[in-house]
């Protein structure tokens, strides 16, 4: 768990670990799930929406924000974000009770996948 001291930038905290979980009181939560917005170069990151007729319509997308390409940033992110933090897949449902919905899901191939799951409106 996290105690965060409030300030402008969040910057000390202090971090407690417990053994027994009948020592855990919880008094309140706090979560977040960060969101990145700067690309490999350092520059904030351009947000559009795809508009495209595609599966991917209306997703959120974030690229390198240079407007003057001195350097090759590839940067581009597409939302949201599994917990692996890669871009989620869109996939289709094939059960009874929402069959051909569509949801994103984990797409990590290379590893063992996440258990993200999002219902795509």
């Amino acid at each position: 768990s996290l105690i965060g001291i409030p300030g402008e930038r969040v910057a000390n905290f202090r971090e407690f670990i417990v053994f027994n979980s009948d020592q855990i009181f919880v008094e309140y939560l706090v979560a977040y799930k960060r969101v990145r917005t700067y690309c490999n170069c350092g520059i904030k990151c351009i947000e559009r929406t795809v508009v495209k007729q595609n599966e991917n319509n209306g997703r959120k997308i974030h690229f390198c924000g240079q407007v003057e390409r001195e350097k090759e940033c590839t940067f581009i992110q597409m939302l949201p974000l599994c917990n692996c933090g890669e871009s989620a897949c869109v996939k289709t449902s094939t059960t009874r009770n929402s069959k051909d919905k569509k949801f994103y899901s984990c797409c990590n191939r290379r590893g063992g996948r996440c258990d993200f799951f999002e219902w795509k409106e």
